[in-house]
């Protein structure tokens, strides 16, 4: 069980100079020894580096779910568990098939509650919902 898909990965990283100036409200009850203690209750200009979104996009990649977790205490309010997976992206299907272990990524969807029964099929269930992740495209069951 796996699909094929437009897997798109996206990263932010700190720009090496280019920096913003923001406001920053400190509560007044910050614990001695924040790091920010001096600041507290107080309203400061602050420098951080601007932060850069960086996307690739897969075409045709491989993908295989390689863990499924279900947390069978942790409910939602609609008596849903928590549910998380996750999955290795490969090149191709040949990639697989030749090594496991040589994937491009590996990735993880979590925080999904799902009405989860003892017969359920968790990687069936895990593919559903990969298949309704933003990042992917052109999706093709294999």
């Amino acid at each position: 069980m796996a699909i094929t898909a437009d897997y798109t990965k996206t990263t932010y990283s700190e720009h090496e100079t280019e920096t913003v100036i923001e406001e920053v409200t400190y509560p007044s009850d910050l614990p001695e020894g924040h790091p920010k203690y001096e600041y507290r209750g107080q309203t400061v200009n602050e420098t951080f580096p601007v932060i850069v979104e960086n996307s690739t996009t897969l075409s045709n990649a491989y993908i295989v779910i390689v863990i499924t977790n279900f947390y069978k205490h942790q409910k939602d309010q609609n008596n849903n568990t928590l549910f998380d997976f996750s999955f290795f992206v490969y090149n191709n299907k040949q990639q697989y098939l030749d090594d496991i272990n040589d994937f491009i990524y590996e990735d993880e969807v979590l925080g999904q509650f799902q009405n989860i029964l003892s017969t359920d099929d968790l990687r069936a269930k895990a593919y559903e919902i990969l298949k309704n992740q933003t990042y992917l495209s052109n999706i093709i069951d294999d």
